[in-house]
């Protein structure tokens, strides 16, 4: 009788087991087809800002608001907290502008490392990385809040230098959206 017992209350951990490993597949699931919805929607909802005189084009949350200016293209929002005329404290920024290079693009990383270094510091040394399959020089630097810089060659003499800024103090996301921006940078010719 007790071996009974024992075989029924195995039965029942069994099928324990079971209907747990059932239910956290089924969320696993249905938690990666809601992420992969809402990234695709992500870009089927965004504008597509596209400069071909400086060789490339990107995507953006049309809450942004994209200003264009002597080369350069500023992407910002400002969160709940932030006030005018100060630095951003609370809100996203991604800088893109097109630059001559003069010497290599190493030569020119390092000079702009060493400006930073004047008036904060370099938080990660220049390191190769790649936007959406571009190849890239990145580095991250703090001063009036922590930048990181993307150096995109063009070609031999032509660079995008792609500097983004995302204090967050409310956890909004900005970070993100940044990074679903880059994910979406193309060269185009």
């Amino acid at each position: 009788m007790l071996l009974w017992g024992k075989i029924r209350v195995m039965k029942k951990i069994i099928i324990v087991i079971a209907l747990l490993a059932i239910a956290g597949a089924g969320y696993w699931y249905w938690s990666n087809m809601k992420i992969q919805q809402e990234s695709s929607n992500v870009s089927e909802t965004w504008k597509t800002y596209s400069s071909p005189d400086n060789g490339f084009s990107i995507k953006y949350d049309p809450s942004l608001t994209p200003e264009a200016e002597d080369g350069q293209v500023r992407f910002y929002k400002w969160g709940p907290t932030q006030k005018g005329e100060t630095e951003l404290y609370d809100g996203m920024a991604v800088s893109i502008q097109s630059m001559t290079l003069t010497g290599s693009l190493e030569d020119f990383a390092n000079e702009e490392m060493a400006q930073f270094a004047r008036v904060g510091e370099i938080t990660k040394d220049l390191h190769d990385v790649k936007i959406n399959g571009v190849s890239a020089k990145s580095y991250s630097a703090s001063g009036l809040g922590d930048f990181t810089v993307y150096l995109v060659p063009v070609n031999s003499k032509k660079i995008l230098y792609i500097a983004t800024l995302a204090p967050d103090p409310g956890n909004l996301g900005f970070q993100k959206t940044i990074d679903d921006m880059l994910s979406t940078f193309v060269l185009v010719k």
